[in-house]
């Protein structure tokens, strides 16, 4: 209500606008952005299918079992009907690599390949670089599949903590932590507005060397809030809803600034005629 009231003054620039949409992403992921439906399957219940799901694969041994580690990061109050987990408990994080540059025949294929710079916040449709099979076969890296999170676990600038939705299947280096799940229990686009709303956090979680990193054992630690999957599809909603309202004031402040900038060019001209 506070901000309603005066929004008109809050919000006039591109960075308190990006301040704005960074709460809307804290709101999401508090359980404070849409209102708790009490018909909801409680997460209690869906993490009993997710572990149950995991315990058959590892039987399968198509993941690994990990140990119990020491959560990292901390979690807000959240509603009686969510979870306070651990990535882990509901992704199997998997790391590439990449094939050797000294040999020609595992580059210039047909296999899509992510390097850390391609995770850019952004969705993933193609790559720069693709191996063959070849390349694949001689390497330790995977295929993930379309509609995994994608996250750069090394790298200075911006590049440590981003992270990107998988729009395709495709391979990835070791400088990529992928998240693959099950999308029937976990919806992607709430486990990457949740990434996106510990950015800072997560960059700060990667320490020592001369560069600083993640990697996949802190991916696998961090505390993640797990919703009902219908409220997850909400909270989505929601804030992609919110995003776009975001991004038109954004485009009404540019073209106010555009217009300011014609009016002042215009009575310098006038002046000076």
């Amino acid at each position: 209500a506070r901000i309603a009231e005066h929004f008109d003054t809050l919000f006039t620039t591109e960075h308190s606008i990006d301040q704005l949409k960074q709460t809307i992403l804290q709101l999401a992921v508090m359980g404070k952005l849409v209102p708790q439906d009490p018909n909801d399957e409680p997460a209690s219940v869906l993490l009993e299918k997710i572990a149950a799901e995991k315990a058959q694969l590892v039987k399968d041994k198509k993941i690994k079992k990990h140990p119990a580690v020491e959560p990292i990061g901390d979690i807000k109050v959240i509603p009686s009907t969510w979870e306070k987990i651990v990535i882990q408990d509901f992704a199997d994080i998997r790391l590439g690599s990449t094939p050797s540059r000294a040999e020609a025949e595992y580059w210039n294929g047909d296999i899509p390949w992510v390097s850390s710079g391609e995770v850019a916040n952004g969705f993933i449709n193609d790559t720069s670089e693709k191996i063959t099979k070849a390349g694949f076969e001689n390497s330790s890296t995977s295929i993930i599949p379309a509609r995994s999170l994608l996250m750069a676990i090394i790298g200075q600038g911006k590049t440590r903590g981003q992270t990107a939705l998988l729009s395709i299947d495709a391979c990835t280096n070791q400088n990529v932590a992928a998240f693959v799940f099950n999308e029937e229990y976990v919806v992607p686009e709430f486990v990457w507005l949740w990434a996106k709303s510990k950015y800072e956090a997560h960059r700060g979680d990667g320490h020592g060397g001369a560069q600083p990193a993640l990697n996949g054992k802190k991916v696998r630690s961090f505390r993640f809030p797990l919703p009902p999957t219908s409220e997850q599809h909400r909270i989505v909603t929601k804030v992609d809803e919110l995003m776009s309202l975001c991004d038109s004031l954004n485009s009404c402040i540019n073209e106010s600034q555009i217009t300011q900038l014609h009016l002042a060019d215009a009575m310098a001209e006038q002046a000076l005629a």
